[in-house]
């Protein structure tokens, strides 16, 4: 949990089966979205599966009335977990964790639709810690989504990883902090080739 300085909170976190995004508090399902346990939207109600598979989400609410503005998810075969979020003075977001098989930070909207930021570990049991950054387009080029922003999108993802190596082992970022300056500090913790 993060409370930034335009008072937004984001909420980082994992879910398994499926995941549930109600922008609409009043629980009107046509402004629900519907993950699966890859990570995909859903347009109907659908069973949910148990999986070995885990996706890392953040979720942005409007600090005054609680609704959801924003809803970020992973995708994929994978293991993605969200350890946090924090954010920069402005409102750009960082989500930080681990993740293992093939994870991916794909915008389905905005000027980089499509845009592939993920990795493939090669393994469920070897995971890599990230960093991904998510924003309004402030740092864009594209004047229309700089001046009315659909909504965030991935901008870059860092990974601690092994070079190739698919040996079982742990990367993950455990927590970060952005300074006013946009100077970037994190933690972590690896028990592999790094």
């Amino acid at each position: 949990l993060h409370v930034s300085e335009t008072r937004r909170i984001h909420v980082a976190g994992t879910y398994e089966s499926y995941l549930v995004v109600n922008y609409d508090l009043n629980h009107n399902d046509t402004y629900s979205i519907m993950y699966d346990h890859l990570g995909e939207p859903q347009e109907t109600v659908f069973a949910p599966e148990q999986s070995e598979y885990t996706q890392a989400y953040v979720a942005i609410h409007a600090a005054d009335t609680g609704e959801v503005v924003s809803c970020l998810i992973t995708h994929g075969e994978c293991k993605a977990v969200g350890k946090g979020v924090v954010t920069d003075d402005i409102d750009s977001m960082y989500l930080y964790g681990s993740c293992a098989g093939d994870v991916n930070f794909t915008n389905r909207h905005g000027v980089e639709r499509y845009m592939y930021h993920g990795v493939n570990t090669n393994s469920l049991s070897c995971s890599y810690g990230f960093i991904a950054k998510a924003g309004w387009g402030h740092d864009m080029h594209h004047y229309i989504e700089a001046s009315t922003p659909l909504d965030y999108t991935w901008h870059w993802v860092f990974y601690v990883d092994s070079r190739g190596d698919t040996t079982p082992a742990t990367r993950q970022i455990n927590s970060m902090h952005v300074d006013l300056d946009g100077t970037m500090y994190a933690s972590g913790y690896f028990d592999g080739t790094t």
